[in-house]
């Protein structure tokens, strides 16, 4: 009886620390769980008109092509319908289920979160705190209820970040071939990472020169970039057989067309499709080969930046501006409270109206939008604020190996998206990053926030003492 006792006290005290843990993943699951049943996937009519609509719909079809056996058709890279497909396969089509495993996938973000900031700082309060950070993420939440690429390409990006930190460590080379593995899989799943992974190549080159010596280093770099290359390639090959391409897709090429457009539109004060025929661009219907469409648009937009640099710039940036400011606020109050606009909403809204417009329109709005707009600024600034202040905690620790890393696919997938910007669903791979750091950051924003406080106090009683 007192060895079964001992026993229990024993597995009591090993499952303790990490209550909290559990608890914030009960959280961030009962969020997910919220956006799942505001999405509403089991009603036919908000399925059909709601979720299997634009990316949504490509999607869902090209899984049915692989489900009867035409993997090669379809135009997006492979990763998502794959993965529809195969959830397909067993729940008989059934969106329902997909959208209710990506709100668990979302939950397992916060575990690879919770890992990396372990890695980073070796502290379990700080790992709790990047979790913390990350449940109450509402975008992430919400992009996880859509047949959209987020939620997939979220948790195979930060599980491949996770093995490649851990290899970074303990240098073990299974774990380097799991990391390219699922590194290479993000790139098929979300193709706007394919210049991103190559990043990771240089940096793990010059991490490992000074600890392994040069002939190891070399031959674990080309690992991991033959591994990334194998998982990549064959849909290159595809490419080339199909449509005489070896570009890995086409959006790429209809993505600057579709900024230049834009860019023209505002600079010429048309339409879109005015803009096209002013660009003399071919239109989509008229070019069944998505990649020679893709050639001749990507030639008429680089003609028109060219002679438009600046101006192509500038609204790149504006791009970049809206994504690092985007808040919760719209996804709280025009998805879950359903109310209505106070203001005259259209596509693309970030990059026509300057940032001042932007401010002023905010402020007007401030009490139809019930006070939001600080509300959340605040949350998002402090977020940001304990980031870098535990990329300073990483670098002062000598653990900025992991922390780099992290800081340069934030970089990446901060001003890679350029127009598209505007868009929540680009914030998400940030939203894990740097949740993963600020965990560590916000210990320090509070030690220091303590400690100037006592200062205050100290002062003021001085003062009073003094005055007396």
């Amino acid at each position: 009886m007192k060895h079964r006792v001992l026993t229990y006290i024993g597995k009591k005290n090993k499952i303790e620390p990490y209550l909290p843990l559990a608890a914030a993943i009960m959280v961030a699951f009962a969020i997910r769980l919220t956006f799942f049943f505001f999405a509403e996937p089991w009603n036919q009519d908000v399925r059909e008109t709601d979720i299997l609509r634009s990316d949504s719909l490509d999607y869902h079809l090209q899984a049915q092509n692989i489900l009867n056996g035409s993997f090669l058709e379809g135009g997006r890279t492979p990763g998502y319908p794959m993965f529809l497909a195969l959830i397909y396969s067993f729940t008989n089509s059934s969106v329902t289920a997909v959208l209710l495993l990506q709100a668990i996938m979302d939950v397992c973000v916060c575990v690879f979160v919770w890992m990396i900031s372990l890695e980073v700082f070796r502290d379990k309060k700080a790992a709790l705190l990047s979790v913390i950070i990350y449940t109450f993420s509402f975008t992430t939440a919400h992009w996880g209820s859509t047949l959209m690429t987020e939620t997939l390409f979220n948790l195979v990006l930060i599980s491949g970040v996770f093995f490649f930190i851990k290899f970074l460590h303990i240098t073990k080379v299974k774990t380097l071939i799991l990391s390219g593995v699922l590194l290479g899989f993000a790139v098929l799943i979300r193709p706007m990472f394919y210049a991103g992974v190559w990043l990771i190549l240089p940096y793990m080159f010059l991490f490992l020169q000074g600890r392994q010596g040069l002939k190891k280093t070399i031959g674990l770099t080309v690992v991991l970039g033959v591994l990334i290359s194998l998982v990549i390639l064959p849909w290159h090959f595809r490419n080339y057989y199909l449509y005489d391409s070896f570009s890995l897709t086409s959006v790429f090429n209809s993505n600057i067309y579709k900024s230049v457009t834009i860019l023209a539109a505002g600079k010429e004060e048309i339409t879109e499709d005015g803009a096209r025929v002013f660009l003399g661009g071919v239109p989509s219907d008229l070019n069944e080969n998505r990649f020679a469409l893709g050639r001749d648009q990507r030639k008429i937009a680089i003609d028109y930046i060219l002679s438009n640099k600046t101006d192509y710039v500038f609204q790149h940036l504006k791009g970049t501006l809206a994504l690092l400011t985007r808040t919760d606020k719209g996804i709280i109050l025009y998805y879950l409270l359903n109310i209505e606009k106070p203001y005259e909403a259209h596509p693309f809204m970030g990059l026509k109206e300057s940032f001042v417009d932007r401010l002023q329109r905010n402020f007007q709005n401030l009490r139809q939008e019930y006070y939001l707009t600080p509300i959340m600024a605040g949350k998002m600034i402090l977020e940001y604020a304990a980031f870098v202040a535990g990329l300073a905690l990483s670098v002062r620790n000598k653990r900025y190996g992991p922390s780099i890393i992290i800081f340069l696919l934030f970089l990446f997938f901060l001003f890679s998206p350029g127009f598209l910007g505007v868009n929540t669903r680009f914030k998400v791979p940030l939203i894990s990053l740097y949740s993963s750091i600020a965990g560590g950051g916000a210990i320090v924003l509070y030690l220091h926030g303590k400690n100037l406080l006592k200062q205050l106090l100290g002062r003021a009683k001085t003062f009073d003492s003094k005055s007396c």
